[in-house]
């Protein structure tokens, strides 16, 4: 039945408000790809059997293998209108005034056959057509068929041929005036008379169920040349692909229906379409008038970026009433007919909340809800997240965090920054919300809206941006750049404490607990019955914890904000557009095939089919071949092995050549096989070769050189007895004369490193006895310990100690380095303590460090002029009062910790976190945060503290040495907080049991790390 113009046109305009199924991957080339100097124009299109891509143009045909561009001729100041290939691969070309066969040499090039030595023909090919292995050539005055490369016969019309097609077995040919013709048996029999069809041309004939269907343009339309349809093409699903000269291309159902519509606002190169052809993987390519289009029309992937109306870093999609929401850096974008278009809302919009009917979103500016087609401002401020949970709405973004009941009254508020938050989740199972930030940890929100942050330090190292995600059975688990992370909670680690620590909250404090390999994991979601991960931007399967690849991880998205799971289709929000993967789509379906294109040796081309021997002054092998795969302009990777060079298959390469130089004499078997990015592997090419040798490697020069040898070898096995024999003598000599040397140097290196042993060992007793001797100690207190232990021989840590009936001075000090130059500077800083407090009298710790300091300063000469090296210590000095019972302390980088089983009083004088243990309670007393030494242009004073004593107060102070010591099973620092656990959990045994306690510590952690000691180590501790 015919089908009119009218009807056309009503499937045109009328389809399109069924909206595009999806919006397929594109891809255009031009001739700033195929070359600049080619013209852009194409004018048809065909695919070979090796899905290879031939592109007629002007001057010959473009070939395309998904890696190069190669260019056969044919007659100049011509251009190739029409190609067709027959069952056996044969490719026949129709151009302006010339027609033939392009046809292969062994060495796998082709070349154009004109069949113009067998007639003459002037006019342009406008279709050519392969049925039986006949071919057909159509111009505007004849058909010509020909067979075997000769003519079988030719038609003429009565009037003038318009277009001709190949409708299943038929060849239909339209006459001006008279309709359509059927070629049969070498004659034009009528096929269809119909008054339109005689009248108007027809530009496309579709066969469906034994019916055909006519695309004409009629003349009297209004519409004559709106379209300006050029021709049409008969999918694998059964629709129809229709190319016009202004609007691109239609996709059309069996009912004649629009299903998309592709212009070059949607993605293809140019809006003149003149040819078209479905690739073996189903897809489309198109013959522009500005180069090739590829479409991914068989893809279960939709590309949404500018060309659809989407812009911007896109962060979430949503459905709402029917249609799609995009928030984005540049707004708030809703689906339209055809593309996405702008919503009024310009701000930066982080994501979207439908709640009772409403849709909700956040931007920089507050949350917004969309009322009467507009968003209007709800609540101020600047939010990343929104969430309604159980009657209260969650506001999460750079200010903090914001709850309100449903009228937006304020319940409770977390002020501090937050820099960026993520993802707000809410975890059923212990009714807790948690929101996750870029930068800063994660913000818990129990049922009482108390707020609890779990920033990174406490974890042992940073996990960078933290995400709450759902996990397996709907479990809270989060992404983080280490993957992901399980939170342990406080129930579960009370459960692995021993009983006395149960009942203190900083033991018990949940954590984070690796679940997956240490790799990015940014979200997750379900698609297709398989848990999925994004994973550093990739999409990859996940089971059970474990990463998998997937059809999708080869995808290259940009920065992947926010998947969102849309009627079983994922919504992928990225910083290059929207991606979405379509759950009802086929599966892709892929004709992977492995050819070789060329072989060189030097500049000769050999024979494809079988190898030959290479002389070895051509021995300069290279391979091309191709695998030509187009899905998303996705790169193929080759892996090679060459039998007789190396056994095992190659790391896997994209350059579709590979080059071998200056191989041995052999005879050697190259394998290549390709790899594309859906994990299909290609056929294994296999070609044979041999390289014969060079002259000077062949039997006969292997005997002269024998024979040359043997002679040469006599004369010289006699020149060279008498010279061995003479200079074996004078290297006796020698060797008594370099023997000697060595003995005499070997005794002064003895003798030296000796007397510097010796030195340093009585360094070492010097500075022992400038520090205070045991005696002293025991008169400041009899439970004492002082754990001294140096690096090197002498050490850069010194503890001294003054005594007399009203104040008992002690000092525990870390000098800058350590060995002889830190003994040297403990040995400075003695002297001057002596002088200031046995000499001087001076008591208060505050000014023996302000006169120790200006000491150093003006003994070291130090200025700030250039990078000098400010030498000095850290030191901490305490002073007790033994008339008031009272102990000042001043530090100069080193605190004091103090123990005491006054609760209160370690509240009141410690200024950092208090730890307690059984009855005692540890404060952290800190110093100022400067060294006795050259800081700052004007120096400040330092600080004093001052602390009432009771009986069985505990105070230590301590270099750095012990807390910096790496060592453990991991190798790592003892830290200071495993320090200050070690004081208090020995608190209440004697100072003597304290230090025996501290020294298997510190000895056992060097041991377990297999480490050797890097500081010196100086602790003192003095019970009251």
């Amino acid at each position: 039945m015919l089908k009119t113009s009218l009807l056309l046109l009503l499937v045109f305009w009328g389809g399109l408000l069924f909206g595009q199924p999806n919006m397929p991957y594109f891809q255009n080339f031009t001739n700033k790809v195929y070359g600049k100097k080619s013209n852009p124009e194409i004018y048809s299109i065909l695919q070979d059997r090796e899905n290879r891509i031939l592109a007629g143009t002007s001057n010959g045909i473009k070939i395309y293998n998904g890696a190069s561009w190669d260019f056969v001729g044919v007659k100049e100041a011509s251009y190739v209108t029409a190609l067709t290939r027959s069952e056996k691969d044969n490719i026949y070309v129709g151009a302006l005034g010339d027609f033939g066969e392009l046809r292969k040499k062994k060495n796998g090039s082709y070349y154009f056959k004109s069949f113009l030595d067998t007639i003459h023909l002037s006019e342009p090919v406008w279709r050519v057509y392969c049925l039986d292995e006949k071919v057909f050539f159509q111009t505007e005055s004849k058909i010509y068929c020909f067979e075997n490369g000769k003519l079988k016969f030719q038609l003429a019309p009565e009037t003038s041929f318009h277009l001709s097609f190949k409708v299943g077995k038929k060849i239909l040919v339209r006459q001006r005036d008279k309709g359509i013709y059927e070629v049969r048996n070498g004659k034009l029999v009528p096929f269809n008379a119909s008054t339109r069809l005689k009248e108007y041309g027809v530009f496309a004939i579709f066969e469906h169920k034994g019916k055909f269907t006519y695309l004409t343009q009629d003349q009297q339309s209004e519409h004559e040349y709106e379209h300006s349809i050029y021709g049409g093409l008969q999918l694998k699903d059964g629709n129809y692909l229709i190319y016009t000269l202004q609007d691109g291309v239609y996709i059309l159902d069996p009912n004649l229906k629009v299903q998309r519509h592709f212009t070059r606002l949607t993605g293809i190169s140019d809006n003149d379409v003149k040819n078209a052809v479905q690739g073996s993987d189903g897809n489309i390519w198109l013959a522009t008038n500005n180069g090739i289009s590829f479409i991914e029309y068989e893809s279960d992937i939709s590309y949404y970026n500018e060309n659809q109306g989407v812009i911007g870093d896109i962060q979430d999609a949503i459905r709402f009433e029917g249609k799609i929401y995009v928030a984005s850096s540049k707004g708030v974008f809703v689906q339209g007919d055809q593309i996405f278009e702008a919503s009024g809302h310009h701000l930066p919009t982080w994501e979207f909340l439908v709640h009772q009917g409403k849709l909700y979103c956040a931007s920089s500016s507050g949350i917004y809800l969309l009322q009467n087609g507009e968003f209007r401002l709800l609540y101020p401020g600047n939010y990343n997240n929104l969430d309604f949970i159980q009657n209260r709405f969650y506001f999460a973004g750079p200010d903090g965090v914001r709850i309100t009941n449903p009228q937006l009254n304020l319940l409770s508020a977390f002020e501090m920054p937050l820099n960026r938050t993520l993802r707000i989740y809410h975890e059923k199972r212990y009714n807790e919300v948690w929101i996750g930030t870029s930068s800063l940890g994660v913000v818990r929100i129990n049922a009482q809206l108390q707020f609890d942050l779990f920033s990174d330090d406490e974890n042992g190292g940073s996990l960078g941006w933290i995400k709450p995600l759902k996990g397996h059975n709907g479990r809270l688990i989060f992404g983080t750049m280490m993957g992901l992370q399980r939170f342990v909670y406080e129930d579960e680690m009370k459960k692995l404490l021993p009983d006395s620590l149960k009942n203190n909250p900083l033991f018990y404090r949940g954590c984070f607990e690796p679940r997956t390999q240490i790799e990015e994991i940014s979200e997750l979601f379900h698609f297709k019955g398989k848990r999925m991960a994004v994973v550093a931007n990739e999409i990859r399967e996940l089971k059970k914890f474990n990463i998998l690849n997937s059809k999708y991880n080869y995808l290259d998205f940009g920065r992947i904000n926010r998947v969102r799971t849309i009627s079983g289709n994922a919504y992928i929000c990225t910083s290059d557009g929207m991606i979405v993967m379509e759950k009802n789509a086929r599966p892709i379906q892929s004709d992977f095939k492995l050819s070789l294109s060329k072989i060189l040796a030097g500049e000769q081309h050999l024979d494809l089919e079988k190898g030959i021997n290479i002389s070895y002054s051509n021995n300069q092998l290279d391979f091309y071949f191709q695998a030509p795969f187009y899905l998303h302009g996705t790169k193929v990777n080759y892996r090679y092995q060459l039998e007789g060079e190396q056994d095992e298959w190659s790391a896997p390469i994209q350059d579709n050549h590979i080059n071998f130089s200056k191989l041995m004499e052999g005879d050697y078997t190259i394998r290549i096989r390709a790899e594309n990015s859906l994990n299909q592997h290609s056929n294994i090419l296999t070609y044979s070769f041999s390289i014969s040798p060079p002259w000077y490697r062949t039997w006969w020069a292997y005997a002269l050189y024998i024979s040359s040898i043997v002679v040469l070898f006599w004369f010289a096995l006699n020149i060279s007895k008498k010279r061995l024999k003479r200079r074996n003598e004078e290297l006796e000599n020698i060797v008594r004369e370099r023997t000697k040397e060595i003995a005499e140097q070997k005794e002064l290196i003895e003798e030296k490193h000796l007397e510097i042993t010796d030195s340093i060992n009585y360094a070492e007793r010097i500075q022992a006895a400038m520090m205070t001797n045991r005696a002293q100690w025991e008169k400041i207190s009899p439970e004492h310990l002082i754990f001294f232990r140096p690096r090197d021989i002498v050490s850069g840590d010194f503890y001294w100690a003054f005594q007399n009936e009203r104040y008992s001075i002690w000092v525990a000090a870390d000098c800058t380095g350590h060995g002889v130059p830190g003994a040297f500077m403990s040995m400075l800083g003695i002297g001057f303590l002596n002088e200031i407090v046995m000499e001087g009298g001076i008591h208060e710790p505050a000014e023996i460090l302000n006169l120790l300091r200006s000491k150093i300063v003006q003994a070291l000469e130090q200025r700030e002029e250039g990078n000098e090296r400010k030498d000095g210590m850290d030191i901490a000095l305490c002073c007790l009062d033994k008339r008031t019972n009272k102990l000042k302390y001043a530090g100069a980088n080193n605190p004091l910790l103090f123990l005491t089983r006054n609760q209160e009083k370690a509240e009141a004088i410690g200024d950092r976190k208090m730890l307690n243990h059984d009855n005692y309670y540890l404060s952290a007393i800190s110093a100022d945060k400067m060294p006795v030494g050259k800081y700052v242009d004007n120096e400040l004073p330092f600080t004093q503290k001052e602390i009432e004593l009771e009986e069985g107060d505990i105070c230590f102070t301590f270099s750095d040495g012990f807390p910096d010591q790496f060592g453990g099973y991991d190798g790592k620092k003892y830290m200071i907080k495993r320090f200050k656990r070690l004081l208090i959990k020995n608190a209440e045994l004697s100072m003597q049991e304290q230090y025996e306690q501290m020294e298997r510590t510190f000895d056992k952690w060097l041991a377990d790390g297999n480490a050797s000691q890097i500081d010196d180590v100086c602790v003192v501790g003095i019970k009251f």
